[in-house]
């Protein structure tokens, strides 16, 4: 029996709104509208994302010309999804961390964010094996473990992703 029930999810992921309200707004409200209008991202809407997942990036994503962000994002979003990750990560500044990213605002219901405090509570909690340190499990390993937890616990994948996010390798919903 896996620790990760609609519970814990319950927990953490409220958690995770009371400690960051509206967080998550404008990428799901406007960016997320604006890149499926559009059918790719622009520069505006790509930087917003890497602000919101990691503003390291930044340098990085910048140096993308307008050209290659619309043409490599628009290609990504119309790939079979077992190439969308990596296609996205074609672009300056993007790994799959961040290419996840790129896909969940694209398509919350259908992607979600692979990010090392979600990794650890997977992890923590059996729902996946501990990948090598200073790596991440392939995307698609990961995306198929979220999605099972989802079906199992009847909850979104962003729902599932903040929960994880904010327990970052807890096993209890108590702190």
């Amino acid at each position: 029996m896996t620790a990760i029930d609609a519970a814990w999810i319950d927990y953490w992921a409220s958690r995770y709104e009371q400690e960051n309200p509206g967080y998550d707004d404008v990428v799901l409200n406007e960016v997320s509208a604006r890149v499926r209008q559009r059918g790719a991202y622009d520069r505006a809407d790509l930087l917003t994302v890497g602000r919101w997942k990691t503003a390291r990036v930044l340098p990085s994503l910048g140096s993308n010309s307008d050209e290659m962000i619309e043409d490599i994002t628009r290609t990504a979003l119309l790939a079979p999804e077992s190439i969308q990750h990596r296609v996205m990560a074609l672009l300056h500044g993007v790994g799959v961390p961040m290419a996840s990213s790129l896909l969940m605002v694209s398509n919350p219901d259908v992607h979600t964010v692979l990010d090392v405090r979600a990794v650890n509570s997977l992890v923590a909690n059996g729902e996946l094996d501990d990948p090598e340190p200073e790596s991440y499990p392939p995307y698609l390993d990961y995306l198929t473990v979220c999605r099972a937890i989802t079906d199992r616990c009847r909850c979104g994948l962003r729902r599932l992703d903040r929960a994880l996010y904010q327990a970052n390798g807890a096993t209890g919903t108590a702190s």
